[in-house]
């Protein structure tokens, strides 16, 4: 209102089970943290971010390494993004994960010598590597994106509601 107070009107209306069924599906896609879609619906399934930049070695090694696997993602329908932003990654990762990206790929100099990939799953609290072989490491992000797709399926399906 003009004055700053709030209006308050007393109302109550009869949804049936149907809206209270449908308010505990969506609420079962969050957490703590904020909003997690999943893979099917969010605008990106994959987020790529970039760690342990500064050394121009380590750029060309990271670059090099996203050039391979951004090429092997663009042969799937996986929608990824690759954040080069001029951030710290621990801001990147809020970012994304407050916009309920299902699945972050994190990629160093360490983990281009070691061959692999640190994957975050939204709904999962660890992260896992995955071995990179460009023949299968598409595939692979996309049983991840699968699993984690059924694995809410379940969640939102199972009768945790009263």
């Amino acid at each position: 209102m003009q004055n700053g107070w709030a209006l308050q009107s007393g109302t109550s209306h009869f949804l049936g089970r149907e809206h209270t069924s449908a308010w505990c599906s969506c609420y079962d896609h969050s957490d703590d943290s904020v909003l997690v879609l999943p893979p099917r619906v969010a605008p990106h399934q994959v987020v790529i971010v970039p760690v342990g930049r500064g050394k121009a070695e380590n750029n060309a090694k990271v670059d090099a390494f996203l050039e391979k696997l951004s090429a092997d993602l663009h042969k799937t329908d996986i929608r990824f993004h690759i954040d080069n932003r001029d951030m710290m990654p621990g801001a990147k990762f809020y970012d994304w994960e407050r916009k309920g990206v299902p699945l972050r790929i994190e990629l160093g100099p360490r983990d281009v010598d070691a061959g692999q990939l640190v994957l975050s799953a939204r709904i999962e609290s660890e992260k896992t590597t995955m071995a990179y072989d460009s023949a299968t490491a598409a595939s692979c992000i996309l049983d991840k994106l699968n699993s984690i797709q059924d694995q809410m399926l379940a969640a939102a399906e199972a009768p945790s509601h009263p």
